[in-house]
Order: C-alpha cells, then sequence, then structure tokens
C-alpha cells in the first residue's frame, strides 16, 4: 500500500506521501499532513503558515503587518519554510543537517496538533535561541512533544541580526522588531488557534538562550498583555549582560556610556556596535532588571530551566579553550571597569571554588556559565519570586549515556533542549540516543506538558488521600526503578502560629473541606536566622514564613497494608534547618515504609521562654508533639500503622528525639526511637539551668520556666523545664528509667567534629577551646585544664584520630560522651538498645584529607542521596551501594526494632564493654562489625568532668512498661 500511495503522488507531481489534513484560518485554508512518529498518537502538521506579510521591499526594517488573505486557494503547508537570512549558519546546520533555505520572506509558523479526545488544548510557542542573530523554529520538530503532552505545539521564525534587531530612529527604524515580529505571533494565535482545536486562553511562551531573554521581555511589554498565560525561561534571561543593549540600565555599572542615544544600541562613530534589544518606547519601555525590581510585570507562572553545566557549546567542535586571564580581562573592561579589584577577586576566590571541588569545568568556562546564565537566572528567581509565588526553577542534571566531548562535559548549553522535544525517543543524526536516554526525555516532555496545562512544575501524575481535616492531592514520582512513591508536600498539621498564636501552644489545623488542598510542592520554612544549613542542602531555596507548620508524607506504592512509618525530626540546633532538607522518597522505595519529614518552629519563636509573658516555652517541641497526634489520627488513609511509629532525629533534633523519650505527652504516639548524632544530654542542648550530674547546683540567676537569664533579657532559646512537656532534668529522668520507646538506635558518624559545610570550617585553636571549656562548663573544677592537656599528650601517642585534637574535643564533649552515655542509662532499664557509627569513608568526600566522616554526612546515606546525586557532591557506584544497604539497616529498624539481614545484624550494646557496632566497606562489600573500648580511653576521662556521679531514684521511681 505504501508502494501505491509513493507512486501516486510522484505521478500528481508532488513528494507528500502523507495523509493530508485541512484546516481554516481567518485568512484562509490550510493542508498540512499527518504524522505518526509516537505509537497510537497522530498529529496534524502544517509547517509554513505565514503569520505575517514578507518583510521585504517598503517593510523591510519596519513594524511587521498582518499576512495577505490567500483565499480561496487552499495553502499547501506541507514542507519546512525557509529561515530567515543569517551570517552564521553553524546553529541550523546543526540541529537540520542539510537545511540550505533561507530569504528574507521568512516569517513562518509550524503548528503541531495531537489527534486526541480533548477539546481546546493548551499551547506551547517556542522562541528559538541563537543570540536573536540565527537559528530558525524548526531547528526541532513539535510533534513528537505535541504527542506526548497533548498540547499544540508551535514553532516559527523572526527576523534576526540586523534586520531583526537594528535601531537607528534617525532613519525610521525603532528597533526590536524581531520582537515585534514575536508580538505578532501571538496575536495570529489568539486570532486562529481555535481552528486547530486550540485554547488561546492557555497559552505558554517557551525561549531558550537569547529566546528565553525575549520571553523575559514579553512579561514587560505592555503590547503583550492578554496573549499569554505562563512563561518558561531556559538557559537565558533578559537581565543577562550579553542581551540588552549596553545603553540599557542595570544595577551593573552606576551609569550608561556616554554615547547612547535614545532608541538606539550603543553607538562608536556613526556605525551601530551590536544589534541589541534596547528601549524603543513601544515595546519596551524602561529597564528590564528595574521594572522586575519594581514588581512591573505581567502575573503568571514562570518556570526558569538551567542544564547542569552550562558553558560549554552544544556543538563540541566549536569549543576553543578559554584562558582565563583573557576572559577576566575582557570582563573587566567591559562590564566591571568601574572595578579595577575585579579580575583579582576573581582569582582568589576561583582558588576556594576549586577547593570546594564545585565543578569539573575548567574555571574560564565555569565564570563564562556563572556571569552569563546562572547569576542572572538566579537573580530573575529572586525578583520575580518576590511579587509572587509561582516560581519554578529546575536544573537539569542527567548527563546522557553517551554523550559527545571531553568527559567532563556534563550537560552543556542546549543540550536539554532535545530531551525537551523528544528527540531521545526516536534519534537524531549527530547522536546516540539509549533507551535510558529516551525515558529521561518522556518524563521531561511529561514536566513541559503540565506546566503548560496547569502552570505549575507538577509533572507526574497526582494521587487524592482523604484526612480528617479534608482531601489532599499529590503527585506520584519514580525515582527508584519500578517503585512509584506518592508524595505530599505541605499537608498542614497545625494552624498557623501567627497572629494570637504567635508564642503559643499549636492548635490543629482548620478543615478545609470541601475543596482538595494541592500538595505538590514544598512548603516555606520556619523564620531563621542562619539560612546556609537549608540552602546548603536544598540550593536555591528561598521561601521562609512564619506560616510553616507542615509535614511531608512519602508513601511507597507497594502491595503491603499497614506500613510503618518514620518521622524525621531535621537538625540544626533548633535555630535552622527544615524537614525537606531531605527527600525521603528514596528511603520510602527502598524501604517500603512510610517517611515523614515536617518543619517546626525554630530559635525565638520556637523555643523562647518567659512565664510571666505567658511564654511558656518549648513551642518547637510541641509542635512536634502535635504532628505525631497527626499521624495518629491520620495516617491509616495513607495505609500506614499508627502503632507503627519511629521517630527519628538528627543532631539537635536527636536531642528532641530523647526529650521524646520522657515526656508524658508523647505516652503512646510513637514505639522506637533513632537518635543520631546528638542526645538530649548535651552541653549545648538544654538550659543551664537544668541540673546536671556535671556540676553540683545551677546558675544563682536561674528562674524557674525559663533559660539562663542575665540582667532582664533570656541569653539564649534553649529546651527548659516547662511543667508540661518536659517536668525534671533529662539526665536524672533517663538514670530512674523514667522514659519510654520499645528500642533505641544510637547512630554516629565515625568523626563528627568537622562541620558538614566545609566553607564554614575554622581552625579550631586548642588552648582556646579548653579555656572554654574550663570556663563555661568545668568551673567547679580547677584541674581541669591540666588534666585534658596531660590526657591529650596520651591520645596523641595512641594515634587515636587524625583529627586536629581542638576539633576532636569538641566531638567528645559534644556528641560521643553524651550519646554512650545516654545508651548507659537507657540499657540500664530495657535491652534493646543499639549503637551504630557510620565508618564508610566516601570515595570524593571534599575538605582535607583528614576529615572522614564528619557530622551530618552520613545522613545523605540515610535518605539514599548518593543513589540518585546530589549538586554539591560526586558519589560513586560503591557510595550508592554502601547508601542502599544503610537504608536496608534503618528500614528493619524502623519495621522491626532491630536489624538482621543475612551475615549482617546489630548486636545490643553492652555497657560494661561499650560496645559500638561499625558500618564500613571491607574487601568489596558493606559490612557490619562490633568492637568494644569505643573511643577509650578518651570515653573515660570525659565521664569523670561530665558525669562524675548518678542521680539518686527516689523508689517510686519505675520504669515505663508499655513496649515490654
Amino acid at each position: 500500500m505504501s508502494k501505491i500511495l509513493i507512486f501516486l503522488a510522484f505521478v500528481l507531481g508532488t513528494s507528500q506521501c502523507f495523509p493530508t489534513c485541512t484546516r481554516r484560518t481567518c485568512y484562509g485554508k490550510i493542508r498540512g499532513k499527518i504524522t505518526f512518529r509516537v505509537p497510537h498518537v497522530e498529529v496534524e502538521e502544517y509547517l509554513g503558515i505565514p503569520y505575517a506579510s514578507p518583510p521585504t521591499g517598503h517593510l523591510r526594517y519596519k513594524r511587521p503587518q498582518k499576512p495577505l488573505r490567500w483565499s480561496p486557494r487552499i495553502l499547501d503547508t506541507t514542507n519546512l519554510p525557509p529561515a530567515c537570512p543569517q551570517e552564521q549558519r553553524a546553529q541550523i546546520n546543526f540541529h537540520r543537517p542539510g537545511f540550505d533555505n533561507f530569504n528574507e520572506d521568512c516569517l513562518y509558523m509550524n503548528i503541531y496538533v495531537p489527534r486526541i479526545n480533548k477539546r481546546a488544548l493548551p499551547i506551547l510557542l517556542y522562541i528559538h535561541g541563537g543570540s536573536n542573530s540565527q537559528g530558525m523554529g524548526a531547528v526541532f520538530d513539535g510533534d513528537i512533544l505535541a504527542a506526548h503532552g497533548e498540547i499544540i505545539v508551535i514553532t516559527f521564525n523572526y527576523r534576526l541580526a540586523n534586520l531583526g534587531f537594528f535601531a537607528d530612529p534617525s532613519k525610521g527604524i525603532k528597533g526590536n522588531n524581531g520582537l515585534m515580529d514575536q508580538v505578532l505571533v501571538m496575536k495570529w494565535i489568539q486570532r486562529n488557534i481555535k481552528y486547530f482545536n486550540g485554547n488561546p486562553s492557555k497559552v505558554t511562551l517557551y525561549g531558550h538562550s537569547a529566546g528565553a531573554g525575549d520571553v523575559g521581555v514579553h512579561l514587560l511589554s505592555d503590547l503583550t498583555k492578554g496573549l499569554f498565560r505562563n512563561t518558561i525561561m531556559h538557559s537565558g534571561t533578559p537581565i543577562s549582560h550579553w542581551f540588552p543593549s549596553f545603553c540599557v540600565q542595570s544595577s551593573r555599572v552606576s551609569s550608561i556610556p556616554q554615547n547612547c542615544r535614545p532608541g538606539y544600541s550603543l553607538i562608536t562613530t556613526e556605525p551601530q556596535l551590536d544589534n541589541w534589544v534596547i528601549i524603543d518606547g513601544e515595546f519596551l519601555k524602561g529597564s528590564p532588571e528595574k521594572l522586575f525590581t519594581c514588581g512591573k510585570f505581567r502575573r503568571g507562572p514562570v518556570l526558569l530551566m538551567i542544564s547542569r553545566d552550562e558553558g560549554f557549546p552544544l556543538d563540541p567542535s566549536m569549543y576553543r579553550e578559554i584562558n582565563l586571564d583573557q576572559l577576566l580581562g575582557y570582563f573587566g573592561r567591559t562590564l566591571f571597569a568601574g572595578k579595577p579589584d575585579f579580575a583579582e577577586n576573581v582569582k582568589k576566590e576561583i582558588k576556594i571554588w576549586e577547593r570546594l571541588n564545585l565543578s569539573n569545568y575548567p574555571p574560564g568556562l565555569q565564570v563564562l556559565a556563572d556571569m552569563g546564565l546562572f547569576a542572572p537566572m538566579m537573580k530573575l528567581a529572586d525578583m520575580i519570586s518576590r511579587w509572587q509565588k509561582n516560581v519554578y526553577t529546575l536544573s537539569f542534571d542527567y548527563v546522557s549515556q553517551n554523550v559527545p566531548g571531553p568527559d567532563w562535559i556534563g550537560i552543556q548549553h542546549g543540550w536539554d533542549v532535545f530531551y525537551v522535544f523528544g528527540v531521545p525517543t526516536v534519534g537524531h543524526p549527530k547522536f546516540s540516543y539509549t533507551a535510558r536516554d529516551a525515558e529521561v526525555s518522556k518524563r521531561t516532555m511529561q514536566l513541559m506538558s503540565s506546566f503548560v496545562k496547569k502552570g505549575t512544575s507538577q509533572c507526574f501524575p497526582t494521587c487524592i488521600r482523604k484526612t480528617l481535616y479534608g482531601k489532599v492531592r499529590g503527585k506520584i514520582t519514580i525515582r527508584v526503578p519500578q517503585v512509584e512513591v506518592e508524595e505530599y508536600l505541605g499537608v498542614p498539621y497545625a494552624s498557623p502560629p501567627t497572629g494570637y498564636l504567635r508564642y503559643k501552644r499549636p492548635k490543629k489545623p482548620i478543615k478545609w473541606n470541601p475543596r482538595i488542598l494541592e500538595t505538590t510542592n514544598l512548603p516555606p520554612a520556619c523564620p531563621q536566622f542562619e539560612l546556609d544549613s537549608v540552602q546548603f542542602h536544598k540550593p536555591g531555596f528561598n521561601n521562609f514564613n512564619e506560616d510553616c507548620l507542615y509535614m511531608n508524607i512519602y508513601v511507597p506504592r507497594v502491595n503491603k497494608r499497614a506500613l510503618p512509618i518514620m518521622l524525621f525530626i531535621h537538625g540544626g540546633s533548633n535555630r535552622k534547618g527544615m524537614g525537606a532538607m531531605f527527600d525521603g522518597d528514596i528511603l520510602a522505595a527502598h524501604g517500603e515504609i512510610i517517611v515523614i519529614t515536617f518543619n517546626f518552629r525554630l530559635d525565638n519563636l520556637g523555643f523562647y521562654a518567659d512565664p510571666s509573658k505567658g511564654v511558656k516555652g518549648n513551642n518547637g517541641l510541641m509542635d512536634q508533639v502535635l504532628a505525631l497526634k497527626w499521624i495518629q489520627r491520620n495516617i491509616k488513609y495513607f495505609n500506614g500503622d499508627p502503632s507503627k511509629v519511629t521517630i527519628y532525629g538528627h543532631s539537635a533534633g536527636a536531642g528532641d528525639a530523647g526529650l521524646h523519650l520522657l515526656s508524658s505527652l508523647t505516652k503512646g504516639l510513637f514505639r522506637n526511637a533513632i537518635i543520631h548524632s546528638g542526645a538530649p544530654i548535651s552541653h549545648w542542648f538544654l538550659s543551664p539551668c537544668i541540673q546536671t550530674s556535671r556540676e553540683s547546683k545551677t546558675p544563682e540567676n536561674c528562674r524557674p520556666g525559663t533559660s539562663l537569664i542575665t540582667t532582664e533579657q533570656q541569653k539564649e532559646n534553649w529546651v527548659v523545664v516547662d511543667g508540661e512537656f518536659l517536668k525534671g532534668s533529662p539526665e536524672k529522668l533517663f538514670t530512674c528509667g523514667k522514659f519510654h520507646a520499645g528500642s533505641v538506635l544510637l547512630m554516629m558518624s565515625r568523626d563528627e567534629g568537622h562541620p558538614l559545610d566545609i566553607s564554614t570550617y575554622k581552625e579550631l585553636d586548642l588552648d582556646q577551646t579548653i579555656g572554654w571549656y574550663a570556663k563555661n562548663l568545668f568551673a567547679e573544677r580547677p584541674d581541669f585544664t591540666d588534666n585534658v592537656k596531660k590526657e591529650i599528650k596520651i591520645w596523641e601517642t595512641m594515634n587515636l584520630s587524625r583529627y586536629p585534637q581542638a576539633l576532636q574535643v569538641r566531638a567528645d564533649v559534644g556528641v560521643f560522651v553524651p550519646m554512650m552515655k545516654t545508651a548507659d542509662m537507657i540499657s540500664e532499664w530495657q535491652k534493646n538498645v543499639y549503637t551504630l557509627s557510620f565508618d564508610y569513608v566516601s570515595q570524593n568526600v571534599p575538605g582535607p584529607e583528614w576529615i572522614g566522616v564528619q557530622h551530618g554526612w552520613d545522613i545523605f546515606y540515610v535518605f539514599g542521596v548518593p543513589t540518585v546525586g546530589h549538586p554539591k557532591f560526586s558519589y560513586t557506584a560503591r557510595d550508592a551501594e554502601v547508601s542502599k544497604v544503610t537504608m536496608q539497616l534503618i528500614r528493619h529498624f524502623v519495621k522491626e526494632g532491630s536489624w538482621r539481614s543475612c551475615d549482617l545484624k546489630l548486636r545490643k550494646y553492652n555497657a560494661e564493654k561499650k560496645s559500638v557496632n561499625k558500618l564500613d566497606y571491607v574487601n568489596g562489600k558493606t559490612v557490619v562489625t562490633n568492637e568494644i573500648n569505643f573511643k577509650q580511653p578518651r570515653l573515660d576521662f570525659w565521664y569523670k568532668y561530665l558525669f562524675p556521679f548518678n542521680f539518686k531514684c527516689p523508689h517510686s521511681y519505675k520504669a515505663y512498661k508499655g513496649y515490654r
């Protein structure tokens, strides 16, 4: 049959071998063709529809005009139209090898319409890149994206370079004609897209590179109001230094060049220096940076996309190694002429960045990417998000399996657009794609089409569950092969703690029935002075609000009922952080458990205490209690078993978890506990007004229910004995068995002392460190300083640690010793106590060679981060395998309160032997061993000073029997 069709086409004098289709427009009918490159989805293609009159003759350099009517004839639109004239044709030849049709009569569009049983489809209008001087709409076919996304895709040409952007008002040339062409396309769509089953109220502008800059200025122009709804700016912005004329004011320079004239680009003698976007008073009336800063832009959902690395050119053959000195010299002359220290300062920073191992790219290439793309894109996101909430950023981090170029190429500028248009699913003459590449492309198209349809970053199928307060709509993700996970992000577990509820106990949330609550995006974090912890874990996150009491629920879709739950309490000294510093989907999928993260009030809002003002203190802990109660009432609707809740706290969150074992308010709300790299008896965790065995008495200026008082002000926002959540000294309560838990796992990293973010590390002076402890912790022990120095000399001869001694002292006093003491006290009353040291050193761990496993490094393994990657770290396959075993360990503990798997098992804690399980990688596999005499003789020394005696317990004290 196909041979007959081809023969008939030849007889009729055409090369058309596809079925044809006809649609009407306001200017006449058009005949397109029907293609079928996605199984079960036909796509109508109309190629070369004129949206304007030819910009030739008297219309050259003029504003575009509507096309002439061609009725009654039917216009053939089955072949690609000519591209607009351009001096450099490399981009088109790279994307579409063999294309050689260029003409000034080039204002044509290509429309791809999926043949599906749906009405009023949304539209994606693609504005191609190429510095506004090269390229064409048809560098990508739109049929694959149209079919997969069930959206109409439109590509088009607009005038380029001199013909599109030359500006000289004295000659009647206003400039920005290429942008005015784009405006006319949008107007054409508004008038005609209904004839193609399109909805003119659902148009999304999508621009790449310079096209992204064009999209940005459309947000600012009065001429485009009502012509589109959503915008996608991909690898470019209207505030990048290369996009607008130097005569357009920016915050980078205090004044514009003296030889600027209104309506022109920068002038040197008579010729125009370059064909820039200018302020023409018609399309663009002011500085883009100023207009965005002042909120003078069109409101609507905005997605800013970038590729992970950007700087490398799409065509590897065009790459020329960049000389850093020459590049900095160029920028110093052209962009930072008023800053003579620019080059020197950049070189200093580059040395720091190289130590941090932030990128595999050569410094010159990275500087180019940072200045031209990353920095202006994030700045633009900042400016827009100041005025509206629905702003999204997305980095395409997937490295193709057969990507051409040097081994460090990563994801270069423009590579990800091929994934947006589905090229890996059908192939390309220049690249070799794999099945995995094709799957990533399908997910990418799913994301894009979802944004076009809904104006959100929700690119996944949705799911709905009920709660006692109303229904919630989440999203379904699949980052672990063959395991879908339902994610409900931003579920309110309390009423907003604002207004009359500020500094008060949390209240249940208000019902939102009958509406369905959208829970597909991360909620705001609670206010905090230091943002470093959140932004280190979640780069780019910048959403902080007092209305922050939300939880994130990750439910694996597995064929099992009544799943156990792990509730994670984040760290950050109870002053910073948020629940969503870690995504819970990987652990949920691997462990077949429900993972819940959440926010609680921090610092002053969460832990200030002054009963005289009606502020009881410990409000952040009371938030945690309400989260536990919410789980008891609602988790059954998420296939969870409320009788199998494990609380898991890290750092200060570990201290919080320990206190929940002591509070009568949490009895029956959880079963097992994981206390990780922190303890409720650590000196930094509690108010100095809480009695410990370290000192014979509390400070004289303590008042009941408050922290330590100096004059009239509270010194710090500590955990206090408030008589409600906490009724006594944690050390005394543990000593006397007044706690409740089924099984307890105490985890720690091998070395602990070094901060997670290596850029924050400052070398500690040993004498100053000892002096601080002598003054603040051991004032009653005048022999402390001499004794600890003697011990340190002995420890140095024993080669107990590669850490600097001051750092090791801090780790001992703040983490190791109080954790082991907590294990001692709990194991006096129950047997199911376990200790675990994470001893595995990652293969590419950043920092000094002695860094080992610092505080917070191991928790990335708990949440499976090495299996999916992280923008700040470079993980290996071995790291991923260790992470999988770590998740397996956590899974078993959450499910059973212990762990045994094949030849790996956790042994119970022996207080006399100071036994610890250790997880490491030895001889090609992950192992768990059990060792005794942990951290000796350091542990014995510190016990004498931190815990010199045990509290006496009244005979009426009885241990809690609820889980025995």
